[in-house]
């Protein structure tokens, strides 16, 4: 008996569907700004990059929070969005999703 068919993760879309491909954010290196949020993705969300590298994407102000604290910056939300330590292109805070 053979084992069933595993699952997809991405519940039926081609893997990368829907999410920002965000291995080489536009101007990842250009910056002296420790971490950049870039603008939002046709998906929705945006990349976060932390020193010139891939952090992950957001959704919301908290996946920020969340994705800095995973790489030992602690930031409250008032902090992340009055902070100059980030740099939010195309959008602030509020934006998660192309205009």
């Amino acid at each position: 008996m053979t084992a069933p068919p595993r699952r997809s993760r991405t519940r039926g879309r081609p893997r990368g569907a829907g999410r920002p491909a965000c291995s080489r954010p536009p101007g990842a290196d250009e910056t002296a700004v420790p971490v950049v949020v870039h603008p939002a993705h046709g998906g929705g969300g945006r990349c976060v990059t932390l020193r010139g590298k891939q952090a992950g994407v957001a959704r919301s102000l908290g996946d920020v929070i969340e994705l800095l604290r995973l790489h030992g910056v602690a930031l409250d939300t008032d902090e992340a969005v009055t902070t100059p330590l980030i740099e939010w292109r195309e959008g602030g805070p509020g934006l998660w999703w192309p205009r």
